[in-house]
Formats: structure tokens, C-alpha cells, sequence
């Protein structure tokens, strides 16, 4: 590479890096306190995508002589109404793309003209540092300080650019710095391309406080070289409903649709479908007060008891905590967490969205569903030891499945028991779907 496309690059993938931070400041300031998320982080919607009213209108007619006449509108409503930071888009399918098309949707009539652009997760101890892993990432494992991946495509990255060298590599040592954001000092990305893809790994520095990588933001980082725009999508954006922004972002994403042709022999289409699919990347959130008891088998006077908790209402997200049962011990205890899958739609694994909507190449199959990560897992200061491992996706069965964590006890010598906030934050994509149908009639 020449010492101008050098340049070029790294300004390239700095303007990136202060777009996402820039994106980042506004949640910069909300960790979301106890009182708020009683309000606000309730609830089993994520991000619902749905059709006005009216539209498509339920019928149209064709005209044969007048083709200009044979356009007609699409409008999707897009609302986060969950507690989440969310990326994701919007696709329409379903219908004959041979009479019917659909501006800015460009349906390939074979498999050889996209690459499969997933993004392949996974977990370095060698990457930054050497050594044994739970030295590095901290006992019981810290993801925002594992994560690393690649991206599987040459035409996506998290810069979004790339020339025609097939070998590059740089640093962005500390993006606070780099931005003047003091929250996101310590946070630093390495960004390298090889070949036909590219790998990039978070680094994160010892001083940094993990909640602001809380409520999505930390995702919408690491996914950020992701695009739902690849494949025929119409990406979104949205802040959550939080006490920050109250009742959750909107938008509306127009869809012209033009009857281009009309079969032979026919004078009405009955039931032409439009299928609406919402694919997106989403964080389960949840705190809630658990007791320690460093003396559980001492009979004295206690200011709680370790008592099951259940959750019935959700934390503003379509996959929900549901269940937490501690078991106290004398050095620790044990949480017995329950995840399920709460909402009306399907879960993904964050790193293959690609395969979400119905444009994309490669196969979708069972390894790409109902997987969630475990994103945060934390009593104070301690991360949570959590099996399955951080590291690994854990996979819901029949939309349900248990993880234990085990927290350690800090305070040993204290006899009495007290509360403290328990962190679990979950990651994932999801997909709903909708269908609308639209008659036609030709005169």
C-alpha cells in the first residue's frame, strides 16, 4: 500500500471509529439506576416493524395503458419500544419479483452475485496479552475483554472501506482520547485485513468502567462492521425506552412498489403477498437486588434472606431473565438463572444476521438459532463464573434454557447478610415477521 492509501485508510477508519462514538456519547451518561428500570425496564418488546394502517392499500388496480399509473407506497413503522440500543433493518419479500419490483431491492436471479458477510465471534487470550485466559479476562471471564472475530467478506469491516490492497493492519490505541469522550478512555480497536476478509479485536483497559458498555452500546460496537443494509435491507438506528428517552425512538422507512408486468390470461390476483421482515441486534438487561449471606448456616438476625426470584414481566426485551435461584454456601453462592424466550419471534446468533432476511446467500440452519451470549455477568466489581462459559454462545431449547453463575463471597467476615444489585446482560439478534396482502385487478 502507498503512503497516500495509507493515510487515506486510517482517516477512513477513524471517521468510523467517531461515528460509532458519537452514537455511543448519547448513552454515555445512563447506566440505568434501580428506580429507573422499575419504570421503564419492564416488558417483552424489542423492536416491533409494522405496516400503517392503510398500507399497502388491500386493493390496486393494473393498468395496461397508462404504466406510470401501476406505483403505489409501502410505509413501515419502526419503534423501539424495549430498553435496549438496537441496530437492525427491514426487508419486504414474498412477492413475484418477475412482475412486481421494488425500488432499491435487487433480487439476484443466482447465488454468485453476494459474498456471505457473517461475523464469526470469538475469544483471544493472545491477542492483547499473553497467558492463562482467566488471568487475562478476569476471574469468571469478561467478554468486552475477550471478544475479538472476523468478518467474512471483503466488502464490510469496521471502517466500511477497503482498497484494493489485500493485506493492511492499525490501531486505534484509545478512542476516548481520539474523541475527547473521558467514558471511553481506555477502550481501544485493532482493525486487520486479510485477503478476502477481516478480523478486529475491542481492547479494553483495566480502568474502564463496564456499564457503559451496558444496555447495547458495547454491541452496537463490536457489530458495527456489520451492515443490515447488505441484502436488500433498509437499516435503522433506534435509542431504547429509557428515562433518557422516554417511549423510545421511531422511524418509518418508505417502500415504492411498481407492477411491472402482468400475467397472461388473468384479469385479478387475489392475494399478493408482502412478507415484512424485522431483523436486529438486542440486549437483555437485567439487575436485580439478591442477598449475601456470608454466615447462611448462623442463626442470628439477618437483614434478608436468599429467596427465589421471579420475573414474569420481562426487562424491556423479547429474551427475558425469568428466574434467579440462589444457593448460599459459606464461601459463595450459586445462581441458578432461568433465560427464555419471551417474545413472538425468532433468535439469532448475533454474529450470522446476515442470514436474518431472505435475500442473503448461505443456508440458514439450527447453529444460526436461538443462541445468546452472556455479555456482563457482575456483583460489584466481580465478574460472575458462568457455565456455560463466557465464551461460548449458549443455545435455548424449546425458547428456555439455565445458566449457573458462581460469585464468590468479598466480604467473608462479615456475619450478616446484606443486598446487592445482581448484573445479568444477555446479546442477540432477533427476527419478527409480518405479512400484508394486496389484491389486483387489471382494467
Amino acid at each position: 500500500m502507498d503512503k497516500n492509501g495509507e493515510e487515506k485508510m486510517k482517516k477512513t477508519i477513524i471517521i468510523a471509529i467517531l461515528l460509532v462514538s458519537l452514537i455511543l456519547t448519547a448513552c454515555g451518561g445512563s447506566s440505568g439506576g434501580i428506580g429507573s428500570q422499575r419504570d421503564y425496564y419492564v416488558g417483552t418488546a424489542g423492536v416491533e416493524a409494522k405496516f400503517q394502517t392503510g398500507s399497502p392499500p388491500s386493493k390496486i388496480y393494473y393498468y395496461s395503458s397508462n404504466p406510470d399509473d401501476n406505483i403505489f407506497d409501502i410505509f413501515v413503522d419502526i419503534h423501539n419500544q424495549g430498553s435496549s440500543f438496537t441496530k437492525g433493518g427491514v426487508y419486504l419479500s414474498g412477492y413475484d419479483p418477475s412482475m412486481i419490483k421494488i425500488t432499491g431491492i435487487d433480487i439476484q436471479k443466482t447465488s454468485g452475485g453476494w459474498n456471505n458477510c457473517g461475523v464469526s465471534l470469538g475469544f483471544n487470550q493472545n491477542l492483547f496479552a499473553g497467558g492463562n485466559l482467566e488471568d487475562y479476562f478476569g476471574e469468571g471471564g469478561n467478554f468486552w475483554k475477550g471478544v475479538s472475530g472476523a468478518i467474512d467478506c471483503v466488502d464490510s469491516g469496521v471502517s466500511g472501506t477497503y482498497y484494493d490492497d489485500t493485506n493492511w493492519q492499525t490501531s486505534i490505541r484509545d478512542i476516548g482520547e481520539l474523541t475527547n469522550q473521558p467514558w471511553l478512555e481506555g477502550v481501544g480497536l485493532d482493525i486487520t485485513r486479510n485477503g478476502d476478509g477481516a478480523s478486529f479485536g475491542l481492547k479494553i483497559g483495566d480502568d474502564f468502567d463496564i456499564k457503559y458498555l451496558n444496555h447495547g452500546t458495547g454491541l452496537l460496537v463490536i457489530m458495527s462492521g456489520m451492515s443490515f443494509s447488505w441484502y436488500n435491507g433498509r437499516e435503522y438506528l433506534l435509542r431504547p425506552n429509557t428515562l433518557d428517552y422516554p417511549g423510545g425512538e421511531m422511524t418509518t422507512e418508505a417502500f415504492e412498489v411498481k407492477v411491472e408486468n402482468w400475467p397472461e390470461g388473468l384479469d385479478v390476483l387475489p392475494k399478493v403477498p408482502f412478507l415484512l421482515t424485522n431483523c436486529y441486534l438486542y440486549t437483555t438487561f437485567a439487575n436485580e437486588m439478591v442477598c449475601i449471606d456470608p454466615a447462611p448456616f448462623e442463626e442470628r438476625p439477618k437483614a434478608c434472606r436468599s429467596t427465589t426470584i421471579t420475573r414474569t414481566d420481562g426487562q424491556g426485551a423479547p429474551v427475558a431473565i425469568t428466574k434467579i435461584e440462589p444457593e448460599p454456601t459459606k464461601n459463595k453462592v450459586i445462581f441458578d438463572i432461568e433465560i427464555k424466550n419471551m417474545g413472538r419471534g425468532q433468535i439469532f446468533d448475533m454474529g450470522q444476521m446476515n442470514l436474518c432476511g431472505p435475500y442473503g446467500p448461505g443456508t440458514l440452519t439450527r447453529k444460526e438459532l436461538n443462541k445468546v451470549y452472556i455479555l456482563d455477568a457482575r456483583i460489584g466489581e466481580q465478574q460472575l463464573q458462568c457455565t456455560p462459559d463466557r465464551m461460548t454462545p449458549i443455545e435455548l431449547v424449546n425458547g428456555i434454557r439455565n445458566i449457573r453463575c458462581i460469585y464468590n463471597i468479598d466480604y467473608q467476615t462479615v456475619k450478616t447478610a446484606y443486598e446487592t444489585p445482581l448484573i445479568i446482560e444477555l446479546g442477540y439478534g432477533y427476527q419478527e415477521t409480518s405479512q400484508a396482502n394486496v389484491q389486483i385487478k387489471r382494467v
